[in-house]
């Protein structure tokens, strides 16, 4: 194995995804290359470290921040739900088409 299918297999080979010959051959590049095993090792403690973590929930305006911020779009219309629904946030495509500098229809991109 050489170190750039290492590299593309790393993800899969941390969620243990990868199985027979390739896993394998991993292993046994892992344990020889002096880059590859390193590397390995740091992925490795960093996803230990990331899920000794504790899970926040973002500010509800963040990706409207954002936007405003990296943009200059202004989203106030965006940020303020409907009372009748405060827990509505607009869509992935609502905040593209924002983003785009596109005029979305709210009905159209509301979840």
């Amino acid at each position: 194995m050489q170190c750039t299918e290492f590299g593309t297999l790393l993800s899969d080979a941390l969620d243990q995804m990868l199985t027979g010959a390739k896993l394998e051959s991993f292993q046994s590049h892992r344990r020889v290359c002096p880059t590859c095993g390193p590397m390995f090792a740091e992925a490795e403690a960093g996803e230990r470290w990331l899920k000794s973590l504790e899970e926040v929930n973002p500010p509800a305006n963040l990706v409207h921040s954002i936007l405003a911020s990296t943009t200059g779009i202004n989203t106030a219309r965006l940020r303020t739900a409907p009372a009748y629904a405060p827990d509505v946030q607009p869509s992935p495509d609502a905040i593209a088409a924002v983003a785009a500098g596109k005029n979305p229809r709210v009905g159209r991109y509301l979840p």
